[in-house]
């Protein structure tokens, strides 16, 4: 899996360092992978105000910028509603190791991972 994560992240990368960190005095980002909630409590607005208190502390922390991994379409509505923006997607079907096997082979068509970033 990890070639699979690897390249998403190099083609991400530089769109992010030009979007996010250009023209700022810092070169100093937080990187977010994951974030969940139980599924018993989803729907109540958890992610979401984990983000919005998230946000602040890194800025106060001296972070220019996040690069974040949104892992399911809730979380990336969540993210754009919060000025995260799209670098790029990989979709779970696409998956492949190093012998050339399906990681996940059972993925649906609605089963990916988007690379987002946010100026502080």
């Amino acid at each position: 899996m990890n070639d699979f994560v690897s390249n998403l992240e190099e083609e991400t990368l530089e769109a992010f360092h030009q979007l996010f960190l250009a023209g700022t005095d810092t070169n100093n980002f937080a990187e977010v992978y994951y974030s969940s909630v139980d599924r018993r409590h989803r729907g109540n607005g958890l992610c979401t105000e984990m983000y919005r208190r998230t946000l602040p502390f890194l800025k106060s922390k001296g972070f220019g910028a996040i690069r974040n991994t949104f892992t399911d379409p809730a979380t990336v509505v969540i993210g754009e509603k919060l000025g995260f923006v799209e670098l790029g997607k990989a979709y779970l079907r696409d998956g492949k190791d190093a012998h050339g096997m399906k990681l996940f082979p059972a993925a649906g068509d609605k089963e990916y991972f988007t690379e987002a970033g946010v100026r502080l």
